[in-house]
Parts: structure tokens; C-alpha cells; sequence
């Protein structure tokens, strides 16, 4: 009955239990002597009073006799044998007897009131029990019910407190997952809003092209143009879906990052290989300067995709004739990419956002927004961190760290 309760708890309420049930024993050993002595004074009372109303000359030397004289015992036995009564049947006397139920209603009295305290103790205790898993159920049901905002835990050993402070534990995790699903719900829900926007204008643009493209009048240099703006709309459909699919492993954790020693100079040339043709059509000075030897540890292929994106978007907000400059440097702590342009800069109101998924900034209302968003996550799944500064018409600076790692 006890085995759910705290064992301190029991072990105070068995001695209390204990001590009541003694307290009550000697209560009633103390009503039976004094019964006991009533008893054997009556006793005397009527064997001297029998004595006396026969000899009344006598009734000083009984008195005597009977508080003085206890050698005369087998002397007395022996008379009373004469008269047939032994001290094996002594129950037949009044004062047995009376002794005698006296103790078995005492008996009875004290089991009866041990019993009824026990059961008491036990219904209270039980009943406690139903009410601590009453709640839990009650908790369950709430839980179930996505509220998460109730506290059961309980700071005793006994194991109830244990089972109400495991599920609490359960608890904080499914809440937090549950937070975690709807903010992935909400994001999705975004995300796909966002996507279908993206699309819609190239498809728009398309659609448009080719109801032009099937008029049979239009001349060959308009079918030309249109095919040319047909070929950029189709590329921007394939860089975002491309782009979108990139991110979405990033995202699931598919995508396993190496770890393996990476000379910064060949990264930085490789990754400028695509854009080659884009900076020289501008005219931007490029300026390099890196330290042939320096290396860091990264995957090349996506740490290469994240500074395409960051250098692309360099010149894109560089004017014709403007300068790039990549440089980088080491610490005991971290290398340093650094990728600094001298273009139109980044708003203030934008700055904080620019590594947000679609944001769209003031200066560049023709950016899909997920570059940059990307170039970050690479970064910092292979624990390294990115950050910018920029003055609006004077230039921006990006600040790439790679920390120090083991292979």
C-alpha cells in the first residue's frame, strides 16, 4: 500500500503508528492494574467482613494478618482444597472473570482501533495516489491537446515524481518540436508563396515572348531579340530552381560536408573562373592578394558556390571601371576571406537583412534574394561565420572567418 509513497514518509507514519498503538497499551495495562487492585480490595473487603460479622473480636488481628502475613500461603491452599476449590478452576471466581474479559475486550478494543487507523492512513494515501495519476492523466489530455504551458514536475524520489518529472521532460521536447513544425510550416508556407512569385515573372515573360515568336510577320531581328531574352528568362528559371534544390539539402541535412585542407589562392582562382567574362564585360579591377602557402579546412566544391555568390553580387553592385579586392590572412584563431568592392553599398535598413531568404533590398529590386542566403548556410554548416559592412555609396566588405579545426 505504501510502496508509491516517499520511504521517509512511510518509516514517520509507521512510528507514529507505532507510538499511538503504544501509548494505547499502556492506557489500558494502567486500566487493568487499578482494575486488578479494585478487584482484590473488594476481595478482601467481603472475606473480612465475613470474618468480622462472625468474630468482631477479632477484626484488628485480621486486618494484621492480612497486610502482614505472607507465610501462610500453602497453609491456605490446602483449606481451600478442603472445600473444593482448586487453582485450576480458579476461573469460576467473580474476580478472574472480570479480569479476564476485561483483558480480551481490551484485546479487541486495540486491534479494532490499530485496524481502523491503518485503513484510514492506507484510503488517504490511496486516494492521494488516484489523485496524483488523475492528474497526469489530466496532463496527457492537455498535452495531447497541444498545451504545453502546465508544469507537473515534483521534487520528491518516491516514483510518481519520477514518472511526472520524466514526462515533463517529454513534454519540453515536444513542445519544442512543435514549435519547430509550425515555424517549418510557416517558413514552407512562405517559401513556396516566395517561389511561385519568382517563377511567375519569368513564366509571364515567356509566355508573353512566345505568342510573339508565333506571329509569322515578325522580322528576324525581332525574333532574334526574342529569342535572346527567351535564353536569359529560361537561365533564371534554372539558376533559382538549381539554387532552390541547393538550399533544400542544405536545409534537410543531405548534404555532408568535407572537411579537407583547401589552399585559400587556387579556391579564390577557381571560383573565379565563371565570372571571368562577366568582371572583364565591366571593366572592374580585380585585386588579389593572398599568400600562396595559406590554407583552411572546408569542402572546396561548396565553399567555392558560397563566394561565387558573394563575389557575383559584388560586381553586380559595382559600376563600370569600379575595383574588387580579395585578400586573406591567418591567426592562431581563424583565416580571414575578405571580399571589399567599391560599388553603390547596402542601405542601412537592408544590411541586417541581406542574408535573409528572398529579401529583396532597395537598391536591387531585380535580386531573387537567395544567393547570399545560401553562401551564409554553407558557411556556418562548416562552422564558420560571414558579416558585412557597408556605407551606402561608397562601397561594401565582406568578412568570411574559417576557424581552426582538426582533420
Amino acid at each position: 500500500m505504501f510502496k508509491n509513497i516517499n520511504k521517509s514518509k512511510a518509516l514517520f507514519i509507521q512510528i507514529i503508528l507505532l507510538l499511538v498503538f503504544t501509548v494505547i497499551i499502556s492506557i489500558f495495562s494502567v486500566y487493568l492494574h487499578n482494575k486488578y487492585k479494585e478487584e482484590m480490595i473488594r476481595n478482601y473487603a467481603i472475606v473480612v467482613g465475613n470474618i468480622s460479622q462472625e468474630y468482631p473480636e477479632l477484626e484488628a488481628d485480621i486486618i494484621y494478618e492480612l497486610l502482614s502475613n505472607k507465610q501462610n500461603y500453602n497453609e491456605g491452599i490446602e483449606i481451600l482444597k478442603k472445600y473444593g476449590i482448586e487453582v485450576s478452576n480458579l476461573d469460576e471466581i467473580r474476580t478472574t472473570n472480570s479480569l479476564k474479559n476485561g483483558l480480551v475486550i481490551t484485546n479487541i478494543v486495540i486491534v479494532v482501533i490499530m485496524s481502523i487507523a491503518y485503513i484510514c492512513v492506507s484510503l488517504y494515501f490511496y486516494a492521494k495516489e488516484e489523485k496524483r495519476l488523475k492528474d497526469i492523466s489530466d496532463y496527457i489530455n492537455n498535452i495531447l491537446n497541444n498545451n504545453y504551458s502546465i508544469d507537473i514536475r515534483e521534487y520528491n524520489e518516491d516514483s510518481i515524481s519520477v514518472l511526472k518529472n520524466y514526462i515533463y521532460k517529454i513534454t519540453i521536447k515536444l513542445r519544442k518540436m512543435s514549435e519547430k513544425s509550425q515555424k517549418e510550416k510557416q517558413y514552407l508556407e512562405v517559401a513556396l508563396s516566395d517561389i511561385s512569385h519568382q517563377l511567375k515573372t519569368p513564366l509571364t515573360s515567356l509566355m508573353v515572348i512566345n505568342e510573339l515568336l508565333e506571329n509569322e510577320n515578325i522580322d528576324e531581328d525581332r525574333r532574334r531579340e526574342c529569342q535572346r531574352k527567351s535564353r536569359i528568362q529560361l537561365e533564371k528559371i534554372q539558376w533559382l530552381i538549381t539554387s532552390l534544390l541547393k538550399i533544400s539539402q542544405i536545409d534537410s541535412g543531405t548534404i555532408k560536408f568535407k572537411k579537407e585542407k583547401v589552399n585559400v589562392k587556387s579556391l579564390i582562382n577557381k571560383t573565379l573562373e565563371p565570372l571571368a567574362i562577366q568582371i572583364e564585360l565591366k571593366n572592374i579591377n580585380l585585386i588579389k592578394n593572398i599568400d600562396e602557402n595559406l590554407r583552411i579546412i572546408c569542402d572546396e566544391n561548396w565553399t567555392m558556390e558560397a563566394l561565387v555568390n558573394i563575389i557575383k553580387n559584388a560586381y553586380e553592385h559595382t559600376e563600370n571601371g569600379g575595383t574588387i579586392k580579395i585578400s586573406a590572412e591567418e591567426n592562431p584563431i581563424y583565416t580571414e576571406i575578405r571580399i571589399e568592392d567599391n560599388g553603390c553599398g547596402i542601405d542601412e535598413e537592408d544590411i541586417n537583412h541581406i542574408f535573409e531568404r528572398f529579401y529583396k533590398g532597395k537598391s536591387n529590386k531585380d535580386s531573387i534574394g537567395i544567393g547570399l542566403n545560401m553562401s551564409k548556410m554553407i558557411i556556418d554548416k562548416q562552422n564558420g561565420s560571414i558579416e558585412v559592412k557597408s556605407k551606402l555609396g561608397e562601397g561594401t566588405l565582406f568578412s568570411i572567418k574559417f576557424y581552426e579545426q582538426n582533420l
